[in-house]
C-alpha cells in the first residue's frame, strides 16, 4: 500500500517528459534521437503519453495502473496453468504465490517498469491465443490475434522475442521422442514462420538502432558475469534479497544480519554458493527426468526468458518478472509430482500442510513487500522534497544560465531516487524556468573549467547547498 502513494523517481521523469508530446509522425524520431533509458519502445511511449494527458502528474494513477497490470498477469498465469492442470486448489496456491511474491517489488512499485508488466501481459496473451488456436477449433482469428499481440509485445519489451522459442519448447514437450518432434515441427512450421520472421526482423531493427558503444557497455561475453547473473535471478526467486541487501553495493541493511558483514567477502561464501548451485542443478535434473509436463515446461520457459539477461552488465528485479511465470509453472509441476502417489487420508493431510505452508508464505511475502514499499515511499518523498527545494533555487537564477546539481541521491535502500532524470523533472514541473539544468557528480564538476561563472548546488544532509570554487 505505501507504494501507491509515493512520488515519481528517476526514469519516470524521463519517460513522461520524452513521451508527453509524442505522436505517430514523431515516432521515427525515437530512432533518430535514440535514448538509452527509453530504448525503442514506442508502445510504452504511447502509454506514458496517455498517462500524462489523462492523469497529468498525479503518481497515484500511474502506480495503480501497474498494480492492475500485475493482477491481470496473475489471471493470465491462472489460465495458462489451467491448460495443463485441472486441480483448482493447486492452481490457486501457485496463483497466490505469484501474486504476492517479493520478486515483483521493482516491477510493480516502480512506474517505469510498466514496460515489464505490459510486455508480460501481451506475451502471455499471445501465448494463450496460440494455445487456443492449436488445441481448439484452429480459428484463424485467434492465430492472427496472437501474432498481433506478439508484435505489440516486442515494442513494449525486448525480451518478448523469446516467444517463438517458448512455442518450440511446447511442441518438443508434447512430442514422444526426437523423431516425433521433427514430424510435428514440419507440420507446425507454417504457423511458426510469422513469429520467427517478426522476431528476426525485430532483432535486426534493434541492431540498427543501438549504437556500438551501447553493446560494449551493456552486453558482456564473460562467463563469470553469466554465472553472477544466474545467481542473481535464482537467488531472487528463493530469497527476499532486497530485504537484506541494499541494491547499491549489496550492503547489508543496518536492521538485519549485521553479524555476516565481516565474512561476506571471504572465499568461504563463494564455496558455499557453488555447492548450493551444484545441489540445485542436480535436483532440477532429477525432477526433469520425471517427465512432468508442467515442471519441464516451466523450467525451460524460465531458462528461455532469462537467458538474454545473463549477457547484461546490469541487474534488476524487473528482469526476473517474465522468468517468474515459468518458475511458477515449474513449482506447480513439482507439487503435482509430490501429490502423484498420495491417496485417501495421506492426500488430505498433504493438502492441509500445503495450505499452511502457502498461508505462511503469503503472509511473509506481504511483510517483505510492505517493508520494501516503505522504502520506495521514502525514495519518492526524497525526490519530491528535492524538487520543492529546486523550485526555490531555480526561481532565483537569471535566465540562460547553467545550473549544476551535484551528487543527488541515486538510491535509498534499493529504491530509485535520482540516478538520472532530474533535468527532465524540472522541465515537467517548472516549464517556465529558462535555465539549463545539468545533473553531475562532484568528480564530473571538478573537470568542468570555469564553472564558477555558473551556479552549482550540492545535496547534503537533506538540503541543497550552494557550492563555490
Amino acid at each position: 500500500m505505501p507504494s501507491l502513494f509515493f512520488f515519481f523517481c528517476a526514469d519516470d521523469f524521463v519517460w513522461i517528459e520524452k513521451s508527453k508530446d509524442l505522436c505517430l509522425t514523431t515516432i521515427p524520431d525515437l530512432v533518430k534521437d535514440y535514448n538509452f533509458t527509453l530504448r525503442f519502445r514506442p508502445v510504452i511511449n504511447l502509454v506514458f503519453k496517455f498517462y500524462y494527458h489523462i492523469f497529468f502528474l498525479k503518481p497515484f494513477w500511474y502506480h495503480l495502473f501497474n498494480l492492475v497490470l500485475h493482477i491481470l498477469n496473475t489471471f493470465l498465469l491462472c489460465l495458462l496453468i489451467s491448460h495443463f492442470s485441472k486441480d483448482f486448489r493447486l492452481n490457486l496456491c501457485i496463483v497466490f504465490i505469484f501474486l504476492t511474491h517479493f520478486i515483483h517489488e521493482e516491477s510493480v512499485f516502480w512506474i517505469s517498469s510498466v514496460s515489464t508488466l505490459l510486455g508480460a501481459f501481451l506475451y502471455l496473451g499471445s501465448l494463450l491465443m496460440f494455445f487456443n488456436y492449436q488445441d481448439g477449433t484452429r480459428r484463424k482469428s485467434k492465430y492472427f490475434f496472437s501474432i498481433f499481440l506478439f508484435s505489440i509485445a516486442l515494442f513494449s519489451r525486448e525480451d518478448s522475442f523469446t516467444l517463438p522459442f517458448v512455442i518450440l519448447i511446447l511442441i518438443y514437450l508434447k512430442s514422444i521422442g526426437w523423431s516425433d518432434f521433427v514430424i510435428k515441427l514440419k507440420k507446425q512450421i507454417g504457423s511458426l514462420c510469422p513469429f520467427l520472421t517478426i522476431s528476426i526482423l525485430f532483432l535486426i531493427l534493434q541492431l540498427f538502432i543501438f549504437q556500438p558503444p551501447f553493446f560494449s557497455k551493456t552486453f558482456t561475453l564473460s562467463p563469470l558475469n553469466w554465472i553472477k547473473n544466474g545467481f542473481y535471478i535464482i537467488g531472487n526467486y528463493l530469497l527476499p534479497a532486497r530485504f537484506f541487501f541494499d541494491l547499491s553495493g549489496y550492503r547489508l541493511h543496518d536492521f538485519s544480519l549485521n553479524i555476516f558483514k565481516r565474512s561476506s567477502g571471504s572465499i568461504f561464501w563463494g564455496v558455499i554458493l557453488l555447492f548450493l548451485a551444484f545441489i540445485f542443478v542436480f535436483l532440477i535434473m532429477r525432477l526433469f527426468q520425471r517427465r512432468n509436463f508442467l515442471f519441464n515446461f516451466g523450467i525451460l520457459f524460465s531458462v528461455a526468458t532469462a537467458l538474454p539477461y545473463l549477457f547484461l552488465n546490469a541487474n534488476g528485479q524487473r528482469f526476473c518478472y517474465l522468468p517468474a511465470i515459468g518458475f511458477s509453472a515449474a513449482l506447480l509441476g513439482f507439487l503435482q509430482i509430490l501429490f502423484q502417489r498420495k491417496k485417501g487420508d495421506d492426500f488430505t493431510r498433504l493438502y492441509k500442510r500445503l495450505s499452511l505452508v502457502i498461508s505462511v508464505a503469503v503472509v511473509f511475502n506481504f511483510f517483505v513487500l510492505y517493508e520494501r514499499g516503505y522504502w520506495w515511499w521514502e525514495g519518492g518523498s526524497t525526490a519530491r522534497d528535492i524538487m520543492q527545494q529546486a523550485e526555490e533555487v531555480v526561481a532565483d537564477i537569471p535566465s540562460q544560465k547553467t545550473l549544476y546539481f551535484v551528487d543527488l541521491p541515486r538510491r535509498i535502500h534499493g529504491s530509485y531516487v535520482f540516478h538520472q532524470g532530474f533535468p527532465e523533472a524540472i522541465k515537467l514541473f517548472y516549464p517556465d524556468f529558462e535555465v539549463e539544468i545539468k545533473q553531475v557528480n562532484q568528480s564530473d564538476l571538478d573537470k568542468i573549467e570555469n564553472w564558477e561563472g555558473e551556479y552549482a548546488f550540492k545535496y547534503e544532509d537533506g538540503g541543497l547547498v550552494r557550492l563555490t570554487k
